[in-house]
């Protein structure tokens, strides 16, 4: 069960699991809004004062206080384990379950007991914590991208923060296949894309794709199949690589980038899209990103 402010997972595993509870730090809780930036900025030659470029998010750190009561040796050895120095995966807060953050453990916890004896003789501990963790990507993942996909009998505490996560109650018509595919994006910034087309020995039929009727636009020259393997190419935002992948959508080494020859590589902007191309597309992946 979901326990706002008191209970995280990180790296699949719950703190309830662990028999921790986060704590608030006195009466109150803190949270810095976005990560760390740094800005970008150049002096002005025989001038006063600084030009001012840009800002970029570098990473967010995480410092988490805990408590524990009754806790055994067995979990104070699993606790040692869960957040070892090279401990690296998501971090979940059950108030907000639908953004995951991708974090390691920045420094070794630092705990402060008492030790006593049970009934049975056994030791168990009691007392507090902070366990420190850093995001090098500074935005969080959506755990999934709609509503629905969220079970109501787990997430009993939805109504709280369903409205908070932008999403839209189910998938409908979004995220399809075929030659216009209607797009959400309900994070905080745009976001990358991978968009998959097929290739067969004749080659592959794509030649434009437009974002919100010319938004964003990109054009191709005559695609040839470089591997017996390519079944499909797959576009790149991110990486602005476009790839050939086997029948599985894993990459196989090579690359189309050579018949990329008009426009250039755009991002899903926030709200509704349309995605079309002369030729129908085999799938599109991208995720909500939230500060």
């Amino acid at each position: 069960m979901l326990i706002d402010f008191c209970g995280f997972t990180f790296n699949g595993i719950h703190s309830s699991e662990l028999n921790i509870l986060r704590t608030s730090d006195g009466s109150r809780y803190n949270e810095s809004f976005g990560a760390i930036f740094q800005d970008k900025t150049a002096p002005i030659e025989g001038g006063d004062g600084l030009l001012f470029w840009n800002s970029f998010y570098t990473n967010k750190p995480f410092s988490i206080k805990i408590a524990y009561d009754s806790l055994t040796e067995a979990q104070f050895r699993k606790l040692s384990q869960v957040f070892s120095a090279k401990a690296y995966g998501e971090l979940i807060f059950d108030e907000r379950p639908f953004k995951a953050y991708s974090v390691k453990v920045q420094a070794p916890p630092q705990l402060t007991y008492i030790c006593f004896d049970d009934e049975n003789g056994y030791r168990l501990y009691k007392g507090e914590g902070t366990i420190q963790f850093i995001a090098y990507y500074p935005y969080a993942k959506s755990v999934h991208k709609f509503l629905d996909e969220f079970d109501d009998f787990f997430y009993l505490n939805k109504p709280q923060w369903a409205e908070a996560s932008g999403m839209l109650p189910t998938k409908s018509n979004y995220d399809g296949t075929g030659t216009y595919i209607s797009l959400y994006n309900a994070g905080d910034i745009e976001a990358d894309w991978m968009a998959y087309y097929t290739v067969t020995s004749n080659g592959c039929a794509l030649r434009n794709i437009t974002l919100n009727d010319g938004q964003g636009a990109m054009g191709f020259s005559a695609i040839s199949r470089k591997r017996t393997s390519d079944a499909y190419i797959r576009l790149n935002s991110r990486t602005e690589l476009i790839e050939g992948c086997d029948s599985n959508k894993e990459p196989t080494g090579s690359l189309y980038n050579e018949f990329f020859n008009a426009g250039e590589f755009f991002k899903i902007p926030l709200g509704s899209s349309t995605f079309e191309s002369n030729t129908a597309c085999a799938g599109i992946e991208y995720t909500y990103l939230y500060y």
